[in-house]
C-alpha cells in the first residue's frame, strides 16, 4: 500500500481473486490475513470459477458468457462498490 502511494496512486483497494475456500483451509489462511499482508482495504473477493477460463477461451467477457455465475456476481458487486454503493462481500 505505501509504495503505491509513493508512486502517486490514490484510493488503492484489494481484490482477492481465484479464491478456493478449501485451499484457504489447507494453508490456514484467511482473507483477513491477505488484507493484513497487503495493507490495503478489501473491495472484493472473486471465488475460483471455471466460467472465467471458458469465457476467455471463447474471447468473451465472463459477464456476457456466464451472466449469473459466481464470478459475474462478484464483478458486479465490485463495480458497484467502486461507484461508492454499499454491497456485501460474499464467500459462497
Amino acid at each position: 500500500g505505501d509504495l503505491l502511494e509513493i508512486m502517486g496512486k490514490q484510493n488503492v483497494r484489494l481484490i482477492v481473486n481465484r479464491v478456493d475456500k478449501a485451499m484457504l483451509k489447507t494453508v490456514k489462511l484467511t482473507i483477513d490475513d491477505v488484507m493484513d499482508n497487503s495493507g490495503l482495504p478489501l473491495i472484493g473477493v472473486v471465488l475460483e470459477d471455471p466460467n472465467i477460463t471458458l469465457a476467455a477461451s471463447f474471447c468473451q467477457p465472463v459477464l456476457k458468457y456466464a451472466r449469473y455465475s459466481d464470478a459475474s456476481r462478484a464483478f458486479r458487486r465490485i463495480a458497484l462498490r467502486v461507484q461508492g454503493l454499499n454491497q456485501p462481500i460474499k464467500l459462497r
